[in-house]
């Protein structure tokens, strides 16, 4: 990366006060000088003049290099002030003299006291002009007004006057008008339009276009007075009970089952009440058939009467009437025939709505259908033990007679039709009318749940099979000792049918307006046959949360993608368990497995990355062309605490393994990196191309013992706190110093890399208006984003849960996907930025960092936001709820333990403050081993 102002800052500290000078020839950056000024000076006393005046130059060239930097990130008045501070001449820059360390922690520490004093300033008017837009009401306009401000370009580096915050405030609260009225048209297509034809100062003109008011306004016009149309009032009734059920959620098969029968009634009455309105329409229609004939004639008879006749002003009286009743038959045709076809719509969201619902049914955890899931995993988990003992028989051990062997083959060709049966069950509990609730998991039936009864019962039927063809007992107790069942369990998953890419279509409704949004997830063996595992007849699998000592692939890999309604990608994140294979024994060969792992996730982000992807396949692309940078942002979600390690507790050392995957991305990085692009369209091939990988990778954990009170005592994030930040000045650049650090200062790093080619396109005089907006919008949501991650890093936010474990990551992701966008935007075929995140398995921590991003985008897209520590309210609550269940978590938590089920959502009671919500998220994850 280009030279930052953060390598500056890396050398403004020491007790000797030293020179800053170039890197040797041919070496980027600067460094300290190996003399004290002192002896530098002294030295400079034996210099030729050709020697002193390259000295001169190169303190020049390093001056001016670091007076460029600082004016851009700091602004040229606040970088001139901090200057004048500090004493220096104003021909500084072009002086002899040299830069040192201690002018460079002067010099940004003034910088930085200066930007404090205009950010608190620029705070203090905005607090002002936040007055009055308390309460979840006005939450929007509130966040709408905060993101004008603190995104501004100015807000850093310029004191703002009253004026120009409440410019500000004008534009956002304009646009977030126009926003609305968008949505409005959304739900209500046909009376947006009326009410937006409608002439002006006419009673229509004055309805607010807001779809969680419009009917209000309508109401006020035709609920009462001259206007008042008792079916038009009928008709809002049924469009306002419409919006309570599309708003309306529920969490287990009863009431799921009430909410489909409600919404199926509301169908027939919208049906119904359409019908109506089409029969009115025909009445008034005729009626102003009549009326405007009798106009005709009375027109006619005006022409021919005597002016100011008294017959002739009976006429003109009878014209005017009929004029007036037909306007008013005009306004209750176009208001009726806007009322039908909006009618139409919302069908459409309530047959929506139903699918959802259903879905909701069929993927409840807690119904037999997930009993006849799990039973049926066992009972391929016993076939994978058959196969293991006929092996083993066949080789000797146990020396089993030819009657042994044959009734042995009996007993495996009939546990084959076993699965076969339960396999059918399975398939055939997906009539959502037959679904059969059972109870949660609890203390109390731990020994009795119908999951763990059918895993028991399994295994004591093929235990009993075998005794009775008298397999000796030492070898049935090997076959059915811990690990062979942990064993025969992850071969049943790896082979599970039900393991399928998943979209689900999430209906979300905030604040009037409904909108589906799509969420995909592919697991790696649907993306190239060469990432998943071979079971032999052509068949491919995957490798489960729960392995531990692969060597050939990434456990748990997969793309999870966000569409909005209309198709388009809104994000996407490789998921993966933990880069660290602490079952294969061996040092070397674990290591080498964990960076094979890291290759994969690597080349899936690629392969998802659709740009930079046909770049690489582009025929045309010369066979010399330079390989393009990827910069990859990963986030560990595990904790990596030193207590834990020490103890040497099994399968729980995630220090270790949060190092084994810092390790593991570190080495498949750098220049001319040999990669796999997979093809989607056919995932038996590949191309071998060469990327230049830069990896930034983190570690937040999310879980109590990162964000909870133990943190101190577990002593979690001292073990990554240099890691963290230098990773963080390669994302975001210099941090500055202290809880305040680099607030309100320009995008450095990656993203500030994306931000200059953004700004390079605003300062093109070429660029189409359509374009220019999208990057001057773009490099907005990169400055406050960018500064939104610095802040929650330099006050270590993150420390504490306060309801949002997730926050660091979520906002590291939400970072990193828009300056993909910013690339996307400006058509970069040199450079993209992907991402991916994980916990040790992504099923729980993973899963719950995937509905975070996920949730945020969302509600951004639809006018609201999720601000870190701030507790959900109202409707965005209930789209966070949405995106919880209905994202593919389950699924993902099914294909990696044969039951959906979280174990982290029983943890976030403020993020999921509904009891009912959480035990259907929790679902069967306290019987989930991985």
């Amino acid at each position: 990366m280009a030279l930052g102002l953060e390598n500056f800052r890396q050398l403004g500290s020491g007790i000797f006060e030293r020179e800053i000078r170039q890197n040797p020839q041919g070496q980027e950056g600067v460094r300290q000088s190996g003399l004290s000024r002192l002896a530098g000076r002294i030295q400079g006393w034996f210099r030729s003049p050709q020697e002193q005046q390259a000295r001169v130059q190169e303190r020049i060239q390093v001056k001016q290099a670091f007076l460029g930097l600082l004016e851009k990130t700091e602004g040229q008045a606040g970088a001139l002030r901090a200057l004048r501070a500090c004493g220096l001449p104003r021909d500084w820059a072009n002086n002899d003299r040299p830069l040192t360390n201690h002018q460079i922690g002067k010099i940004l520490n003034k910088a930085q006291e200066y930007r404090l004093q205009v950010v608190r300033h620029n705070e203090s008017l905005l607090g002002q002009t936040l007055r009055g837009l308390e309460g979840p009401e006005l939450r929007d306009e509130r966040a709408a007004v905060i993101r004008a401000v603190r995104n501004d370009s100015r807000y850093g580096n310029t004191p703002l006057s009253r004026t120009d915050v409440q410019s500000l405030r004008t534009r956002a609260e304009t646009e977030l008008r126009e926003l609305r009225a968008g949505q409005c048209g959304e739900r209500f297509p046909e009376l947006t339009q009326l009410i937006q034809d409608a002439p002006k100062g006419s009673p229509l003109s004055r309805i607010e276009l807001n779809p969680a008011r419009l009917t209000e306004g309508l109401r006020q016009v035709y609920g009462g007075g001259p206007r008042h149309d008792p079916q038009v009032a009928q008709a809002l009734e049924h469009l306002d009970r419409t919006t309570e059920l599309l708003g309306r959620q529920a969490w287990n098969q009863d009431s799921l089952q009430g909410l489909s029968d409600e919404l199926t009634q509301q169908r027939d009455d919208l049906s119904a009440g359409r019908d109506g309105l089409w029969d009115r329409i025909q009445t008034v229609r005729n009626e102003l058939d009549a009326l405007t004939h009798e106009l005709t004639e009375t027109e006619g008879a005006l022409r021919v009467a005597n002016p100011g006749s008294s017959g002739a002003q009976a006429l003109q009286a009878r014209k005017e009437t009929l004029e007036g009743q037909i306007r008013i038959r005009n306004e209750q045709v176009s208001l009726s025939q806007a009322l039908y076809l909006d009618m139409d719509r919302q069908i459409e969201l309530l047959d929506a709505k139903s699918a959802y619902v259903d879905e909701m049914r069929l993927t409840d955890p807690l119904t037999d259908r997930s009993v006849k899931h799990a039973n049926l995993i066992w009972a391929q988990a016993g076939n994978h033990l058959l196969d293991q003992l006929n092996r083993n028989a066949h080789g000797g051990d146990p020396a089993l007679d030819d009657d042994q062997l044959g009734e042995l083959a009996q007993v495996r060709a009939q546990w084959a039709l076993l699965c076969d049966d339960r396999s059918q069950a399975y398939r055939d509990s997906e009539n959502v009318d037959t679904l059969q609730s059972i109870e949660a998991p609890s203390k109390s039936n731990k020994e009795t749940h119908p999951i763990v009864q059918g895993k028991r019962d399994t295994l004591q039927d093929l235990r009993a099979r075998l005794e009775g063809i008298n397999i000796p007992r030492g070898t049935l107790d090997a076959l059915f000792s811990k690990s062979s069942l942990a064993r025969s369990e992850r071969l049943a998953l790896a082979g599970l049918e039900t393991w399928q890419p998943v979209a689900r279509d999430m209906p979300v409704m905030r604040d009037g307006v409904m909108r589906t949004y799509k969420s995909e997830i592919v697991p790696a063996q649907f993306i190239s046959r060469q990432l998943g595992v071979d079971l032999g007849q052509g068949r491919i699998g995957g490798v489960s949360a729960g392995v531990k000592d692969s060597e050939d692939h990434a456990r748990n890999l997969k793309v999870s993608r966000l569409l909005d309604p209309d198709g388009q990608v809104m994000t996407t994140v490789v998921g993966h368990g933990v880069l660290d294979m602490w079952g294969v024994e061996d040092g070397g060969d674990r290591r080498t497995s964990n960076e094979r792992g890291a290759r994969e996730v690597l080349e899936v982000a690629l392969t998802s990355n659709e740009r930079l992807r046909g770049v690489l396949t582009d025929p045309g692309r010369p066979q010399g062309a330079p390989p393009p940078r990827l910069v990859h942002v990963s986030v560990n979600l595990i904790s990596p605490d030193s207590l834990r390690d020490n103890l040497g507790i099994g399968d729980y050392q995630e220090r270790t393994y949060t190092e084994s995957q810092f390790r593991a991305f570190e080495a498949n990085s750098g220049p001319g990196r040999n990669l796999r692009l997979f093809d989607p369209q056919d995932p038996g091939n590949h191309d071998d191309v060469r990327v230049d990988v830069d990896a930034i990778t983190f570690s937040f954990g999310i879980n109590a013992i990162a964000t909870g009170g133990r943190e101190m005592l577990m002593r979690v994030w001292n073990n990554v706190h240099e890691h963290n930040t230098a990773n963080m000045i390669k994302l975001v650049g210099d941090l500055g110093e202290g809880g305040f650090g680099a607030r309100g200062v320009r995008p450095g790093g990656f993203v500030g890399e994306v931000y200059d080619r953004l700004e390079s396109v605003v300062n093109d005089p070429g660029t189409p208006p359509g374009q220019l907006a999208k990057a001057e919008g773009l490099m907005a949501q990169l400055r406050g984003q960018t500064d939104l991650v610095r802040t929650l890093f330099t006050e270590e936010s993150f420390r504490a849960g306060n309801g949002d474990t997730a926050k660091m990551g979520r906002e590291i992701l939400v970072l990193q996907g828009l300056a993909e966008q910013g690339l996307g935007l400006v058509g970069a075929t040199d450079l993209a930025g992907t991402m991916s995140k994980g916990c040790k398995s992504d099923k729980d921590r993973g899963g719950v960092t995937d509905v975070e991003l996920k949730a945020k985008l969302i509600l951004r897209d639809l006018g609201g936001e999720m601000n870190p520590d701030e507790r959900l309210q109202g409707d965005d609550q209930g789209v966070y709820y949405t995106v919880s269940s209905s994202s593919g978590q389950l699924e993902n938590q099914r294909w990696n333990t044969g039951m959906g089920g979280s174990k982290e959502a029983g943890h976030l009671k403020e993020r999921l403050p509904d009891p009912e919500v959480r035990q259907f998220l929790c679902g069967l994850g306290k019987f989930a081993k991985a």
